[in-house]
C-alpha cells in the first residue's frame, strides 16, 4: 500500500510539474457595434521558436487555446475577409497567473485615427494622436463608464459608414441616381460634416433634375469645406473642392434658368482659382446668356490660354463668334480647334504597338470623342463659309465633316445643297443620296435630289420627269407633308403629270 501511494504521489507531482511549463490562452473578439465576431482566427506565435498556435472564435466571438509553452508571443487576430482585427505581445504565464492570459478585444472601444466625431474624453488628445494598437489595455480601463459610452456610440456610427458607403458607391457605379442620393443622405446623418458628401448629393441632384435641392446641398458643403478647421490644413484640397462645388451651382442654375446667379457662381469659381479652364469656359458661356458679349470672348479667350489643348474652348468661343457675326473670327478660331483636336486624336489614338497592359497604352474613347469634336467644328466652319456664299470652300469642310461627324447625315445633306448652289447638279444628287442612306427618314435630302434631278433635264432644254425623281418627291412628301417645300414638291409633281 505504501508503494502504491508513493506511485501515486509521484505520477501527480509530475503532472503538475508538465502544467507549470505550459499555459491557457482564452479571449473575446467584439466588433465596433460590440457584438461577437464569429470566425476570427487567433495566431499565437512563439517568439524563440517561432511555434504557431492558432483557434478560430467561435458564434459568441470567443476563444480558448491550452498547451502553449509558457514564454514571449506575437498575437494576431485576423476577420474572415483578412482584415487585421488585432496585433501585440503577450506572455503566456503559468496557471498561477492564469487571469493575465485574458485577451478582451473589444473594437466597439477602440479609438481610430480616422474619427467621423472626434472622440472627446479626458483622454481624447491621447488616444487620438497614437494608432489604436500602440493605445495601452489599461489606458483603455481607465476610461470612465461616460467615455467608453462616447467611444461606443462613435464606433458604431463608423461601422454602419462604413457599411453604406460601398452601397452608396455602387449605386453611383450602377446610375441608379434615386438610390444614390437615399444612400447618401443616410451617410450625412451620420458625418453631417464630410463635404464630399454634399458634392456627391448635389451632383446626383441635378442628374435628378432637383435643381434647387441641388443648389442649397452645395452652398451647404461648401460652408462645411470654408467652416472645418481640419480641412483648412490642406489649402489646396479646399480650393479645389471649392471651386468644383462652385460650377456644379452654377450649372444647377443655368438648368433653373437663372444665368445671373449661374454667372456670380462661375466668376466666384474663376476668381478662386484663376488657373481653373473649367470655370472660365462657363463663365464664357453664361456671359453670352445674359448679353455680355465681350465679357464671354475674354473669358473664352482666358480658358484657351490655361488649356490650349482642350479643344471644347475652342468650339465654344467660335460659336459664340458665329453668333455675334463675327465670322473671320470664328472661322480663325475652328481652325485652330479642329487642328488642336486632330493633334489630339493622334496623340491619343493606340498605336498597333501599344501595348495594351502598358499605361502607355492610350484611351481609344478619348480619340473618337477628339475626331467626333473635329467633324462638328468642320460643319460648323462649313456653315459659316455657305453663308459667305464661299461654296467651294465650304464644300470642301462638309466632304471632311462627313467622315468625322456623329450624325453623318447632316454635313451630306449641306454638302448636297452647296453643290445644288454651285450647279453641279448630278454630285449634288449623289451626295443627297449618300445623305438618306445616312438617315432614310431626313426628308429635305429627298426634295433637293429631285430639285438637282429636275435641273439636269432643264439643262437638255426639255423636261421630263424620271420615275427616280417622282420617287424622292413622294418621298418627302411622306415624311414632311406640311415641310417648307412641301407646295413646290406638289407643283413639281403635277408638272411631271402633265407632261407625261
Amino acid at each position: 500500500m505504501k508503494t502504491s501511494y508513493v506511485c501515486s504521489l509521484a505520477l501527480a507531482l509530475l503532472f503538475f510539474m508538465q502544467n507549470e511549463r505550459v499555459g491557457e490562452v482564452k479571449g473575446e473578439v467584439l466588433d465596433m457595434r460590440g457584438k461577437p465576431i464569429s470566425g476570427a482566427l487567433v495566431v499565437y506565435t512563439n517568439t524563440q521558436n517561432q511555434k504557431r498556435y492558432s483557434v478560430k472564435t467561435d458564434g459568441t466571438g470567443k476563444f480558448i487555446m491550452i498547451g502553449l509553452m509558457l514564454g514571449d508571443y506575437d498575437v494576431k487576430i485576423t476577420g474572415t475577409a483578412g482584415q487585421q482585427i488585432y496585433s501585440a505581445r503577450k506572455t503566456v504565464y503559468a496557471i498561477d497567473k492564469q487571469r493575465f492570459n485574458v485577451i478582451q478585444i473589444d473594437l466597439s472601444l477602440i479609438p481610430t485615427k480616422a474619427s467621423l466625431a472626434p472622440f472627446l474624453g479626458v483622454k481624447a488628445e491621447e488616444l487620438q494622436k497614437e494608432a489604436w494598437r500602440n493605445v495601452s489595455e489599461s489606458t483603455l480601463r481607465d476610461l470612465t463608464p461616460e467615455q467608453q459610452a462616447e467611444l461606443r456610440t462613435e464606433n458604431a456610427l463608423i461601422a454602419d459608414y462604413n457599411a453604406l458607403t460601398p452601397q452608396a458607391q455602387q449605386a453611383i457605379k450602377s446610375q441608379d441616381w434615386t438610390q444614390a442620393a437615399t444612400l447618401l443622405r443616410q451617410l450625412m446623418k451620420i458625418a453631417p460634416y464630410k463635404w464630399e458628401l454634399y458634392q456627391n448629393l448635389g451632383s446626383i441632384q441635378r442628374r435628378l433634375t432637383k435643381f434647387e435641392e441641388a443648389v442649397q446641398t452645395l452652398e451647404k458643403g461648401i460652408s462645411i469645406v470654408r467652416d472645418d478647421p481640419e480641412q483648412k490644413r490642406d489649402q489646396a484640397k479646399v480650393k479645389a473642392a471649392t471651386v468644383q462645388m462652385r460650377i456644379e451651382e452654377g450649372e444647377a442654375y443655368v438648368a433653373m434658368g437663372n444665368p445671373e446667379a449661374a454667372t456670380s457662381q462661375f466668376l466666384a469659381a474663376a476668381q478662386l482659382d484663376p488657373r481653373s479652364a473649367l470655370a472660365y469656359l462657363h463663365l464664357c458661356t453664361s456671359e453670352y446668356n445674359t448679353g455680355r458679349a465681350d465679357k464671354a470672348v475674354a473669358a473664352c479667350a482666358r480658358a484657351i490660354a490655361i488649356e490650349p489643348t482642350h479643344s471644347e474652348n475652342y468650339q465654344v468661343l467660335a460659336g459664340i463668334q458665329s453668333n455675334l457675326e463675327r465670322y473671320q473670327d470664328a472661322l480663325a478660331t475652328y481652325q485652330q480647334g479642329i487642328a488642336v483636336a486632330q493633334e489630339n486624336v493622334t496623340a491619343t489614338r493606340p498605336s498597333q504597338k501599344s501595348n495594351i497592359n502598358s499605361r502607355q497604352f492610350s484611351d481609344p474613347s478619348t480619340a473618337i470623342a477628339e475626331a467626333v469634336r473635329a467633324g462638328q467644328m468642320m460643319q460648323s466652319a462649313g456653315n459659316i463659309y455657305f453663308q459667305l456664299k464661299n461654296y467651294p470652300k465650304a464644300a470642301e469642310f462638309f466632304t471632311q465633316s462627313a467622315r468625322l461627324h456623329p450624325y453623318p447625315a447632316l454635313p451630306l445633306f449641306n454638302l448636297c445643297a452647296t453643290l445644288y448652289d454651285m450647279n453641279n447638279l448630278s454630285a449634288a444628287a449623289a451626295a443627297c443620296d449618300r445623305s438618306t442612306e445616312a438617315d432614310p427618314k431626313m426628308p429635305d435630302p429627298y426634295f433637293v435630289k429631285a430639285s438637282a434631278l429636275y435641273g439636269e433635264s432643264a439643262k437638255r432644254g426639255k423636261f421630263k420627269g424620271s420615275n427616280e425623281m417622282k420617287s424622292a418627291l413622294e418621298k418627302y412628301l411622306q415624311l414632311a407633308p406640311e415641310g417648307f417645300y412641301a407646295g413646290e414638291a406638289h407643283a413639281m409633281l403635277r408638272e411631271m403629270s402633265a407632261h407625261n
